[in-house]
């Protein structure tokens, strides 16, 4: 009716006119510029209506997506709790000691893979070319792994896969809430013994999610590393 309003005393003036022929003119002339204008505004709202629909749609799709890669992160921690449940060494100079669950980092770490440090440096210190600190600790936890990487070795790569999906994670996932979650299942020997597989060129790729979530954060590296100073093979973020 505006349209109208507007459009007549434009075309016909500002009189109302009598003359049958002004108005059949005027109907003409309405139907032919009321009919693309109400067209138009027919197909914008069509384009409003998809653009609404497609927004919908985007976002069940994020939510579908995010709760996807949450289920499949806490499918993965499960699965990894029940490796670690699993775990089990038996002590080579204790026929009746076997290390279970989470104690097998303990004895991994304490009994076994510092005992190669040791014995490593004393050995170096005897060479007229004596090895680097990487060398002895990477070294010394090739032996650790030969000796034991049939028992322990699929708990690293099934870590390092958790840690991969969640940085791969394209959804709008907390990431920092799922490896913190993760995070606090780590023992202190795990979390050491973790440190010093990134110094072994098997496990050297972890160590860009070690820095990335901040693994070691749970231990004082100037306590509980073998020595101080290997804190610096580490950037800051995997202390914070």
């Amino acid at each position: 009716m505006i349209i109208v309003a507007i459009i007549y005393p434009l075309y016909v003036g500002s009189h109302i006119s009598k003359n049958a022929v002004d108005w059949s003119n005027y109907g003409q002339y309405l139907g032919g510029t009321i009919t693309p204008l109400a067209g138009i505004a027919a197909v914008a709202g069509v384009i409003l209506t998809i653009n609404h629909q497609n927004q919908q749609f985007r976002a069940v799709f994020e939510k579908s997506q995010t709760t996807e890669d949450e289920n499949k992160i806490l499918k993965l921690l499960e699965f990894h709790q029940n490796i670690v449940s699993n775990l089990s060494i038996q002590d080579p100079s204790n026929s009746l000691r076997k290390w279970e669950g989470k104690e097998v980092f303990t004895f991994l770490y304490e009994r076994n893979f510092k005992g190669n440090v040791r014995g490593n440096r004393m050995r170096s210190a005897l060479l007229s070319n004596p090895l680097t600190e990487t060398e002895i600790l990477s070294t010394s936890f090739q032996e650790t792994y030969d000796q034991f990487g049939n028992d322990f070795g699929f708990y690293f790569r099934n870590l390092f896969y958790i840690f991969k999906s969640i940085s791969a994670c394209t959804s709008k996932i907390d990431k920092k809430h799922y490896s913190n979650l993760v995070r606090a299942t780590f023992s202190t020997p795990e979390i050491q013994l973790l440190a010093y597989n990134c110094l072994y060129p098997k496990g050297s790729g972890f160590k860009h999610f070690v820095e990335q979530f901040g693994l070691l954060n749970a231990i004082d590296p100037n306590l509980e590393l073998i020595d101080p100073s290997h804190q610096n093979f580490f950037s800051v973020n995997a202390f914070t």
